[in-house]
């Protein structure tokens, strides 16, 4: 019977804790070989995952930008339909109504053709990135 304190505790000296040795063998060259192949393909399908997740991030972006850019047309377009028929009102006084009406449809055809040249000069000036502008963060960071 091993020696008590009288509460029936063992206090024989105990030897102090050693790690269990597991006895492991020397990893094979084939072994690595796989190790090293799946370490890749894990690399490999993090990136693509990351890729996706950007793409992702790419879509939903362009998307509100979208929405954004239609909402403020419909309000622009509004404005513009808004202050032709005020400057129509307005010339009333000094035009008859038909040729007030063809007046304010040339100044605006005129406007808005001036606007369209100077976005198509732009476009083939290259100041519009465009799609391939808005994807060539994602493509330079798939090749890193």
């Amino acid at each position: 019977m091993p020696p008590t304190n009288g509460t029936g505790a063992d206090v024989r000296p105990r030897a102090p804790w050693r790690p269990r040795m597991i006895a492991r063998a020397e990893p094979t060259i084939t072994d690595s070989v796989v190790r090293v192949f799946e370490a890749g393909q894990r690399v490999v399908l993090d990136r693509v995952d990351l890729a996706r997740f950007d793409l992702a991030q790419l879509a939903a972006s362009a998307l509100r930008s979208a929405a954004l850019v239609a909402i403020g047309a419909v309000c622009l377009a509004g404005a513009w339909f808004a202050l032709l028929a005020g400057a129509v009102a307005w010339s009333l006084a000094y035009l008859p109504l038909p040729a007030a009406l063809i007046l304010a449809a040339a100044l605006s055809a005129i406007a808005g053709g001036a606007l369209i040249a100077a976005g198509v000069q732009r476009a083939r000036a290259g100041e519009g990135l465009g799609i391939p502008g808005m994807l060539r963060p994602l493509r330079d960071g798939v090749r890193e």
